[in-house]
């Protein structure tokens, strides 16, 4: 039996893999969380999971009364709701850099933290998981620190904040327009329940070398290939059949230091056993119909 210890769980990446890890008879699962979370999207499963409230207990304690053999984090600020950059470094720097902490103290094996593969120029999120990748290479002197950078993933029940919900949901209501950039950027769009088998393969692969091994690893997780942008959204438009909004690419500019194609080389990930199985169109398609019965459900 292997103790799993996560952060993130009330969130959209980190609720899935936790679903598929209890899913593993072999794995236990605890979370780190606040006492004010909102663990309702994981209803189903938190009885399943051992929670420590963050706010209320001391890390080093948690680890010393119930010993870890892996730890993931998951939990992410994107700094979409115009939070403090004090708040965004909290999330994606401080508390993982203390879970290290902690981890080395007491005999972690392996530590897999969540990444992304954006410019790391583009927002004070970006910059902090820069920052914290920085320090798992330090650490790696120490345990196996793991580096999981994820392109561009979806799926149903996302954030709506986020870029592919949005534009699922501003054509389900059928809006006269969505502003756009040109769309020429080229993203290796992936689909949810892709990543979260390339997390079970890499936390399998981690949870067998940890034992073992130190040093710092890093994956890249996507589907391999990059299409454009635009040509992305006029894929989901057409799955749709929504031909009276208007994507009015070239409405918006583009990002300061963006960066115009963006590839996932999943090469390392690939020899773990790991492919991406659902094609775009499937995903898109998928993501659409849950939507879809979302809203019905809401009116």
């Amino acid at each position: 039996m292997i103790h799993i210890m996560m952060t993130g769980l009330t969130g959209y990446l980190g609720g899935r893999v936790a679903r598929r890890l209890i899913a593993d008879p072999t794995v236990r699962l605890s979370a780190l969380k606040r006492s004010f979370s909102d663990t309702r999207s994981v209803a189903d499963i938190v009885g399943r999971i051992t929670c420590y409230d963050v706010d209320r207990v001391s890390l080093m304690s948690m680890f010393k009364n119930d010993p870890v053999d892996l730890v993931i984090h998951c939990a992410t600020n994107y700094g979409r709701n115009h939070e403090a950059r004090s708040s965004i470094v909290d999330a994606n720097l401080v508390l993982p850099l203390k879970l290290l902490e902690a981890s080395v103290a007491h005999g972690v094996k392996a530590f897999i933290n969540t990444d992304t593969m954006l410019n790391k120029g583009i927002s004070d999120y970006t910059l902090s998981k820069r920052q914290m990748n920085d320090w798992l290479q330090v650490y790696g002197a120490e345990l196996l620190a793991v580096n999981v950078a994820l392109e561009h993933f979806f799926g149903p029940g996302d954030d709506p904040s986020k870029f592919v919900s949005f534009v699922i949901r501003e054509l389900l209501l059928g809006v006269d327009r969505i502003p756009l950039t040109p769309g020429g950027q080229r993203r290796d769009f992936v689909f949810i329940d892709d990543v979260v088998s390339a997390f079970e393969h890499v936390v399998r692969y981690a949870g067998d070398k940890g034992a073992s091994a130190k040093g710092y690893e890093s994956f890249e997780v996507g589907r391999g290939e990059s299409v454009a942008v635009k040509d992305f959204l006029l894929m989901l438009r057409d799955i749709m059949g929504n031909m009276t909004t208007k994507l009015d690419f070239g409405a918006l500019p583009y990002r300061a230091h963006e960066v115009m194609s963006v590839t996932a080389d999943i090469s390392k990930v690939s020899a773990l056993g790991w492919s991406p199985r659902v094609a775009l169109s499937e995903a898109l398609q998928r993501t659409i119909e849950e939507e879809r019965k979302y809203r019905w459900k809401c009116t």
